[in-house]
C-alpha cells in the first residue's frame, strides 16, 4: 500500500530521486519532494503593515517582505497586497499551490467571507477576497491573531507551506490512482 501511494506521487512528479543509501537489502533511492511543484503564498494584513511570504513544499521560506501602510484605505491595500504577492510568486518554482491570508476581522468559515475589518476605512463588509483569485489557488483565510501568545508567523507560514503541500499531494495521489 505505501509502496504504491509513494509510487503514484513519483510518477505525478511530485516526489524525485534525490541519492542512494546503504542497506542490507541493497541500495534504496533516497526521495524527496521535487523542486519544482511549486509553493504557498502567505500574507498577513494588519493594520499598520503587510507582511508576505513565500514558501516552497518543503517548508522553506524563500522570500518574505514587509510593508507599512502609509495611508490605510480598502483601494491601495488591495493594490498591494497583489503586487507583494505578485513579487512572492516570483520567487517560487511552480504553481501556487495555495494561498493563506490571516486579517484582522471577522472571517466566515463556511463561506469565507470577510467582515469587521475596523483598522482598513473602506474594507467592503462582507466580502470574498476575489482579488486573489488571480493566483488560480485556493485561499485559506484566518482571523489575524495578536496574543502574544501565538505562534511566530514564521512558523505559521511553514506549517501552511507544508500543511498546502500536504493536502495537494493527497489529491495527485487520488487523481493519479483512479
Amino acid at each position: 500500500m505505501v509502496t504504491g501511494a509513494v509510487q503514484d506521487l513519483f510518477n505525478a512528479g511530485l516526489l524525485v530521486e534525490s541519492g542512494r543509501a546503504l542497506s542490507t537489502g541493497g541500495p534504496p533511492e533516497i526521495l524527496d519532494v521535487a523542486p519544482d511543484i511549486g509553493g504557498v503564498l502567505a500574507t498577513d494584513i494588519g493594520g499598520i503593515n503587510v507582511r508576505v511570504a513565500a514558501a516552497d513544499c518543503r517548508g522553506t521560506i524563500l522570500y518574505r517582505e514587509t510593508r507599512s501602510i502609509p495611508d490605510p484605505s480598502f483601494r491601495r491595500l488591495r493594490s498591494l497586497v497583489i503586487r507583494l504577492n505578485e513579487k512572492a510568486r516570483s520567487h517560487l518554482t511552480g504553481p501556487v499551490r495555495a494561498i493563506s491570508v490571516a486579517v484582522a476581522g471577522i472571517v466566515d468559515p463556511a463561506t469565507g467571507r470577510v467582515s469587521r475589518v475596523d483598522n482598513m476605512p473602506g474594507w467592503p463588509d462582507d466580502s470574498y477576497l476575489s482579488w486573489l483569485d488571480r493566483f488560480d489557488a485556493p485561499c485559506w483565510l484566518t482571523m489575524r491573531r495578536t496574543s502574544p501568545r501565538s505562534e511566530s508567523i514564521r512558523q505559521e507560514w511553514e506549517s501552511v507551506s507544508r500543511t498546502c503541500c500536504s493536502w495537494h499531494w493527497a489529491q495527485e495521489s487520488a487523481r493519479a490512482s483512479s
